[in-house]
């Protein structure tokens, strides 16, 4: 916040069931598309016209779905590795890649949640978006914050098709400035996607954070800060 501050007024949403929120649970067929319902909401309800989206991992899956509803409210989108891991199956060795995130990660996460076990969900839910085990070299605050947002993601966990909320055909008609990000250090499943992206997005434009894996804005914040920012600007 305070790196955009300067040229921008900078608004940080937290999204159901993410701290500081004390949310009662709620169903849905795919708790994203509450999550949009709830976003336009929140934009409409602060009245400040068209807004620069920038999200991250989940929060640029959220972005996508709500730029290609609401066009007209988006001056720009920033799209840090959102996960459509879906988008990896369509070349033989992505689809190898999303298996394993499915079978390795993501259904145990599943499992977990099920039965309480919000830490164990946790590691294996970094470690499959990290691509390695990396929850506990992370400083303590980060694993706080993520055991605090565990609600969100055990959500997003019962979701029936996680990763297959929106098309290609409906990401290719969006048109305005977009910015892909993704780290060095990440998966080759984020990779793939993000590739994937970038031929469905030919205007938009790429930016590799070094020294960073996927969570580029917590893992390189003064390149990540810094790169956006002269995007931002760019485009106004």
């Amino acid at each position: 916040i305070d790196a955009m501050a300067a040229d921008f007024h900078v608004i940080s949403y937290s999204r159901y069931a993410s701290y500081p929120n004390q949310n009662p649970p709620r169903q849905a067929t795919h708790p994203i598309i509450l999550d949009v319902a709830d976003l336009t909401a929140f934009h409409d309800g602060v009245q400040r016209g068209a807004a620069n989206l920038v999200g991250v991992s989940y929060g640029a899956l959220l972005a996508l779905l709500y730029a290609r509803q609401h066009p007209e409210k988006i001056l720009s989108l920033t799209l840090v590795e959102p996960p459509l891991h879906q988008w990896a199956c369509r070349a033989p060795a992505g689809a190898v890649l999303y298996e394993q995130f499915m079978t390795t990660a993501w259904t145990p996460a599943r499992y977990a949640f099920s039965q309480g076990d919000e830490l164990r969900a946790v590691h294996l839910l970094t470690a499959g978006m990290w691509g390695q085990s990396s929850f506990e070299s992370w400083p303590v605050e980060r694993r706080h914050a993520a055991l605090r947002n565990a609600g969100a993601m055990r959500l997003h966990a019962q979701a029936k098709e996680p990763f297959d909320v929106i098309s290609r055909s409906d990401v290719a008609q969006l048109t305005m400035p977009t910015l892909l990000v993704n780290g060095s250090n990440t998966s080759a499943l984020h990779r793939c996607v993000m590739d994937e992206l970038a031929v469905v997005i030919p205007h938009a434009h790429r930016l590799l954070i070094e020294n960073a894996g996927h969570g580029t804005p917590a893992e390189n914040p003064g390149n990540f800060n810094q790169r956006v920012r002269e995007f931002l600007l760019r485009v106004q």
